[in-house]
């Protein structure tokens, strides 16, 4: 029973944000500007964590400027969350426009060389486009070929969600290889006779008990 109400809120929810999708680009940003409003200034959705973040990490600014910076931080979610709906049907072409690969050379190098690459992403920008490498036609990435490509990424806290963004980041059945986070570090070392390229997000984790560092990180003391 607890599997077929799991299925139920799935097909519930993909048909939610498939027909979103739909929408054109702008009214997709349109709509996320009004959920944000609506989830911030309603709601107060984290808003004490954000104000109180920026605060410690930008002590010289007023209180103005920190609510304008926290009202950007907020636009900015609004539209990646807005962006990845769209990239649920989007066209090949449509997404092909609004990605383009650049500084390809070092990787390609590294791949003459007969060696792996891994690309770490910063905490900007949509990582969703990255999928748009995958379309077909677009070719290899950065010299490796679609099947020597491996997307790693964060399981999501919520069941529904982790399936519907797998869904996504699966749409293009070229050989992309996707990783859990959990399980990359292995794989790579099983594989790591086999040339490949890496695709993950440059993030901050602590380690464990005992092997994680102090570092003060913008103002506020943090652990690596």
């Amino acid at each position: 029973m607890k599997a077929l109400f799991s299925q139920l809120g799935y097909f519930a929810l993909y048909t939610i944000v498939f027909l979103l999708s739909l929408l054109p680009l702008p009214v997709l940003y349109g709509l996320s500007r009004v959920l944000v409003v609506l989830s911030v200034n309603l709601a107060g959705y984290r808003r004490t964590v954000v104000i109180s973040n920026l605060t410690r990490s930008f002590p010289e600014k007023t209180k103005r400027e920190i609510l304008i910076i926290a009202r950007d931080f907020y636009r900015y979610l609004g539209r990646l969350c807005a962006e990845t709906i769209w990239l649920f049907t989007a066209s090949q072409q449509s997404v092909m426009k609004r990605f383009s690969l650049e500084g390809c050379e070092v990787p390609e190098s590294l791949k003459r060389m007969g060696k792996s690459v891994v690309v770490m992403l910063p905490h900007i920008g949509n990582w969703e486009y990255l999928r748009a490498c995958s379309c077909p036609g677009f070719g290899s990435v950065c010299g490796f070929d679609q099947d020597q490509v491996h997307m790693v990424y964060q399981q999501v806290n919520s069941p529904l969600f982790d399936k519907l963004m797998y869904t996504l980041r699966n749409r293009y059945k070229t050989g992309w290889h996707l990783l859990e986070s959990r399980r990359a570090g292995s794989h790579m070392a099983r594989h790591r006779d086999v040339q490949g390229i890496y695709t993950m997000i440059a993030d901050q984790c602590p380690g464990p008990a005992g092997k994680s560092y102090a570092v003060s990180f913008m103002g506020q003391p943090t652990l690596m």
